[in-house]
């Protein structure tokens, strides 16, 4: 139960096991479960054990405890857990010191295991690339206002002051360790670029001397810099690469002040690079910027417009979605005059994913109201560019 998004497909998943497998405990971890451990354990009872923060020796000495009663459940870090009626809910002592002992490619364990590259959030896939996810650390260097894994955050929910990052050399075997499992994409938990250029550079080199030839799926976190890019698909097989760009709004200033320092200058700049290239491209909008005016809506629509426009092609997307606030979304922090949280506890996500509102946004903002006509109005242009026969607006 990390993302929040995994809040109701976690729960069912543990109703189901109980249900064939009453006598066996059940075990929650992550994100979503280390902010609210205490609520999802008053709430359901299918969920025995809920680990925070990192869980690596509290399972296995959750796992000697119940193989092993002769120990004590006292002694386990990280645990909240039921006694008798009441609920303990330990705060986080354990933190992970190395990532590199940890194995992120094996799934020899997991039943059905042919299928786990060809799986994402909609099920199994039988057509789809084969994907694969490497983790090159826990916790962040950003403060992004909307979500939970801002580095304001890192204390709450890992223990720690700063990030834990794997070692290059370990990124780099576990990459190539997947592309000998056959993945044909591989994508990493955080932005490489984030890390300096030596790091990224001494995973490259091992890399390319290693002769795999794999895609790579990169997610900026900021905006990429040309030099960083022209290294990344001189490295992974170009025709397999994918760069996912988070504009959020034509509007530097509010951009900015949501954790993302670049320019729309910079960011046509990147664009222009990248159309010359075999590379996918994938921007991302949001719909419901907090504080955003209607101008700032209706630049954002001309911004879409002009990308479409001049950088169209099979291989270039862009997607407007909606800000769901993350339960520790720092921007719950600031006072804002015109926004009003309304997800707040562990059940408001819960039933939030169950119902799956994809008009609803999770706050209510100056411009809640017109939420439904900015929909309307991208619609419209959706459907003008399908009409040219540009179809990858989503």
């Amino acid at each position: 139960m990390h993302w929040y998004e995994h809040s109701f497909g976690a729960i069912e998943t543990a109703k189901i096991s109980k249900k064939l497998y009453p006598n066996v405990p059940v075990v929650i971890g992550g994100m979503t479960t280390t902010i609210f451990a205490k609520e999802i354990l008053e709430n359901f009872d299918v969920i025995d054990y809920a680990l925070k923060g990192d869980s690596e020796k509290p399972i296995k000495d959750l796992v000697d405890y119940l193989l092993t009663p002769k120990t004590s459940i006292d002694c386990i870090e990280n645990i909240a857990y039921r006694k008798n009626t009441e609920i303990i809910d330990k705060s986080i002592t354990y933190c992970c010191e190395s990532l590199d002992e940890l194995d992120n490619i094996s799934d020899d364990f997991i039943k059905n295991n042919d299928k786990y590259l060809i799986t994402n959030t909609t099920g199994v896939h039988e057509n789809r690339k084969k994907n694969a996810w490497i983790t090159i650390g826990r916790g962040c260097l950003y403060n992004c206002t909307y979500c939970d894994s801002a580095c304001k955050n890192n204390k709450k929910l890992w223990g720690r002051e700063g990030m834990l990052i794997s070692s290059p050399e370990k990124v780099a075997d576990d990459i190539i360790q997947a592309y000998k499992k056959g993945a044909e994409v591989v994508r990493v938990t955080h932005d490489l670029e984030m890390l300096d250029q030596e790091y990224y550079e001494k995973i490259f080199e091992i890399i390319k001397q290693s002769g795999t030839k794999i895609g790579f799926n990169y997610d900026s976190f900021q905006l990429p810099s040309i030099d960083f890019i022209n290294k990344l698909i001189n490295t992974f097989d170009e025709s397999n690469t994918i760069i996912d760009i988070t504009v959020i709004t034509a509007s530097d200033k509010i951009r900015n002040k949501m954790g993302k320092q670049f320019s729309n200058k910079q960011l046509l700049n990147l664009l222009d690079y990248l159309k010359e290239t075999k590379a996918i491209t994938r921007i991302y909008y949001s719909i419901n910027v907090e504080n955003e005016t209607m101008s700032d809506f209706y630049t954002t629509i001309e911004q879409i417009q002009h990308l479409a426009n001049n950088y169209a092609s099979q291989t270039f997307y862009i997607n407007y979605e909606r800000v769901i606030l993350d339960p520790l979304a720092t921007m719950r922090d600031i006072k804002y005059n015109n926004v009003c949280i309304q997800l707040k506890t562990f059940m408001d996500y819960y039933e939030y994913c169950k119902f799956d509102n994809k008009n609803y946004t999770g706050y209510i903002d100056n411009l809640s109201d017109k939420y439904q006509e900015k929909v309307d109005k991208y619609n419209i242009i959706k459907q003008e560019y399908a009409e040219k026969g540009y179809y990858n607006i989503y």
